[in-house]
Parts: C-alpha cells; sequence; structure tokens
C-alpha cells in the first residue's frame, strides 16, 4: 500500500473523532507499529507467516488497551480469525460452557487453554480446567475414580483433536511472553493406564490425585477436585509438548498514556 492511500485511510479513520478519541487511536497505532520479538517453529503447521502476521497484531493490539494477559474466549477468537486470515475455514464455539471442541479449524476440532497466573511455572503446564466434573460428586472410593476417567474423561478427550496451550509469561515486568504449544492428545490419554491404587486417598471435599508416568518419567499429574467439580491436569512437561510460535508483546506505561 503506497504512502498516499495510507494517509487517506487514516484521515478517514480520525474523521469525526474528539481529542480523546483521537489520542487513544494514535496509542493503538503506536502499539500496532512497535516491532516485537518472536520464534516460530519452521515445522509449525499452524503458524504460517499470514496466520503469525495476524496473531501478532492482535496480541499488540490487545495489550494497546490492556495490561492483562489474554484471556480465553479472547484467545478463541484470535486463533480462529487468525486461521481465517491464513484462509482456513474457522468456526468459534459460541456457548462458553460447551463441552466440545472451542474452534473448528478446517473441520478439525480443537481444544484452546490458556495459562497466565501468577504461580505459572517456567517449563510446566497447568490446565486448571480439562473439564466440569459434577460426577466427582458421585466418586467414594478411588475405584469409582478410575472408572469416571474411563467413562468421562476419556470419552472428553475423543470430541477433538488437537489441544493448544497458549501460555503468558510475565517477562521483565513490563511484557508478556505468549508461548503457543500443543499438548499431544496421546499423552494425556495415559490416564487410562491408572488404576485405583496410582490415586491418593479420597478427601474430605471429595478430591484425589494420581502422577502419570510413561517410561519411568513422571509426565504429568491430574488431579480430580471434589472443591469444585474439573479435572485438572498440573506439572506437564513442556518438553512432552509441540512448540508452535513465541511473541514477546510489550506492556504499556499507563503513566505515560496522554490526558
Amino acid at each position: 500500500m503506497n504512502e498516499e492511500k495510507l494517509y487517506d485511510i487514516l484521515k478517514e479513520a480520525f474523521t469525526g473523532l474528539n481529542r480523546e478519541q483521537a489520542h487513544l487511536v494514535k496509542e493503538i497505532a503506536q502499539s500496532l507499529a512497535q516491532n516485537v520479538y518472536s520464534k516460530i517453529s519452521p515445522h509449525s503447521d499452524i503458524c504460517s507467516e499470514r496466520f503469525c502476521s495476524e496473531f501478532e497484531t492482535r496480541l499488540k493490539l490487545y495489550h494497546s488497551l490492556n495490561n492483562d494477559a489474554l484471556k480465553k474466549k479472547t484467545f478463541e477468537y484470535t486463533f480462529a480469525l487468525s486461521s481465517r486470515k491464513d484462509l482456513k475455514v474457522a468456526d468459534i464455539q459460541e456457548n462458553s460452557v460447551h463441552a466440545g471442541a472451542d474452534v473448528i479449524v478446517n473441520g478439525i476440532p480443537f481444544s484452546l487453554k490458556t495459562e497466565a497466573s501468577r504461580s505459572i511455572l517456567a517449563n510446566r503446564i497447568k490446565i486448571s480446567k480439562l473439564m466440569e466434573a459434577r460426577w466427582i460428586r458421585e466418586c467414594s472410593s478411588t475405584v469409582d475414580i478410575v472408572e469416571g476417567l474411563h467413562k468421562r474423561v476419556v470419552p472428553h478427550l475423543e470430541k477433538y483433536e488437537r489441544i493448544i496451550v497458549l501460555r503468558a509469561i510475565k517477562y521483565h515486568e513490563n511484557s508478556y511472553q505468549y508461548r503457543l504449544l500443543e499438548v499431544p492428545k496421546k499423552v494425556l490419554l495415559l490416564v487410562e493406564k491408572l488404576s485405583s491404587d496410582d490415586f491418593t486417598p479420597i478427601t474430605k471435599n471429595g478430591s484425589s490425585r494420581a502422577d502419570v508416568y510413561e517410561n519411568n518419567k513422571k509426565l504429568f499429574r491430574i488431579r480430580i477436585d471434589g472443591s469444585v467439580e474439573k479435572v485438572t491436569i498440573e506439572h506437564l512437561l513442556e518438553d512432552c509438548c509441540v512448540f508452535h510460535g513465541e511473541w514477546i508483546i510489550p506492556l504499556k506505561d499507563l503513566t505515560q498514556s496522554e490526558l
């Protein structure tokens, strides 16, 4: 796009704005113009040039207005719209309590997760809610929990083909490091091999946990949380996952915003 055409677009965009609105648009434009660090896997089938350009732009746009990490629903829209920019068909599940796929891209169901807690660990992933689990209240023994794994958790995992996690790690206090990772479904399906003896005794609030190993290596922990009736994955090794991309997005200095 030539400079004259770009000027006409910007002139039209500013027409009718008051002073405060014009300053806000200027701040957004400055955020979008920033160069950011990125690292993209050359083997990724998600992070094409088109996808990454749109994904990075939307991360910068979000942080032109917010200093908190990208939320799950916003991530779903960002992922889907970036996929569409890559000329793929991407549909978003609007129902936030839907138990299946969050986004379907070219017919492939994706489950999308975010992680951004203050206690986030650099090399271990936590999926705070793999699924809701009201069935936990019916478990009175670890035998019941294992039965729940086979009847509830495994069928839940079969509802989608790919699991993508966007991790947001505070970086030098003035930016977020976003890492786009894929959790192989076959890793989580290792829970099928757990026995009742692998789980800790059920607590008063109906909770239990078990560590999942492969070749004598601990890969993650599954927690059956009766207090909030959900299944959580903890301490999942990043080494078990597929790296797709990384971006470091600077945060706004709110003390310097123009008034």
